[in-house]
């Protein structure tokens, strides 16, 4: 009998279980600072729009606090997404941004 290993060398996928291993730690980490930033209260800027913005929205699914995240998109220049961090920062309330995702830019 193989091994998942040897299974996944003999189907010439040996990327499979770099992408599993990756998972295994990804997740329980990307929980983990969902957890932080809902304990102190603090609104998380991420460059993850993949798996941070999923467990955002699965937090609040699940009735679990989530004080809101900034998810940056990719390719934009530096100076647009410091002007529209700070425009949330001045039009958003901490309430208003409770169990929400902004995309950045705006």
């Amino acid at each position: 009998m193989r091994t998942s290993s040897e299974g996944c060398a003999a189907a010439n996928r040996p990327w499979i279980l770099s992408a599993l291993w990756t998972l295994a730690w990804v997740i329980p980490l990307t929980r983990f600072i969902l957890e932080w930033a809902a304990g102190e209260g603090r609104i998380l800027v991420t460059g993850d729009v993949n798996s941070m913005v999923g467990f955002s929205w699965g937090r609040v699914h699940s009735g679990l606090p989530m004080p809101g995240v900034l998810a940056l998109k990719e390719n934009v220049g530096i100076g647009r997404v410091i002007d529209d961090i700070l425009l949330v920062a001045q039009c958003y309330t901490a309430d208003k941004m409770k169990d929400q995702v902004l995309y950045i830019p705006l």
